[in-house]
């Protein structure tokens, strides 16, 4: 299985956003870099056979941008699993629940995912940042282990200057 690990971009400071965490949504600007992002991925071709996201706003909506870019609106889903405290007990969960797709996007929040993607590749320390994506090949869907294939920030993949956090 090809896992796509999306961290969600750009959103509102939280010190200053006066209601849930789970709720603080994506900036204006913080939609332009997934949408860049988006565009890229399907420019390189991308192919994926589902997108599951956190239930959080800012996770949904860089989903949906996802899904709407890589035409797989169909394929979106909400997994309450991928908000905020994702462990790789949820990840395994998520595998096994689609072991027999071969390209799985998921988008959720740090630490969490850099913590997942250590876990799955035995490397001690990686962060994601706003809006990047990292690929890592999972051989085995229902074992804890895969190979780091690529990780790319946004500013990268969008073509344009560093996004800052």
């Amino acid at each position: 299985m090809q896992l796509y690990i999306v961290r969600h971009g750009p959103a509102g400071n939280a010190g200053e956003w006066a209601g849930p965490d789970s709720d603080r949504p994506l900036t204006r600007h913080g939609k332009q870099v997934i949408l860049r992002v988006a565009q890229r991925l399907a420019d390189l071709g991308l192919e994926v056979d589902a997108i599951i996201t956190s239930p959080y706003v800012r996770a949904r909506q860089t989903a949906e941008i996802l899904a709407r870019t890589l035409h797989r609106a169909d394929q979106l889903e909400t997994d309450a699993r991928l908000a905020a405290g994702f462990g790789i007990a949820d990840l395994m969960s998520l595998l096994a629940d689609y072991s027999e797709v071969s390209a799985l996007v998921i988008v959720g929040h740090e630490p969490d995912l850099g913590q997942a993607i250590c876990n799955l590749v035995g490397a001690e320390r990686l962060k994601m940042k706003k809006g990047a994506v990292a690929l890592v090949d999972v051989p085995d869907p229902h074992t804890a282990r895969g190979q780091l294939q690529w990780v790319a920030p946004p500013a990268v993949l969008a073509g344009h200057g560093p996004v800052l956090e």
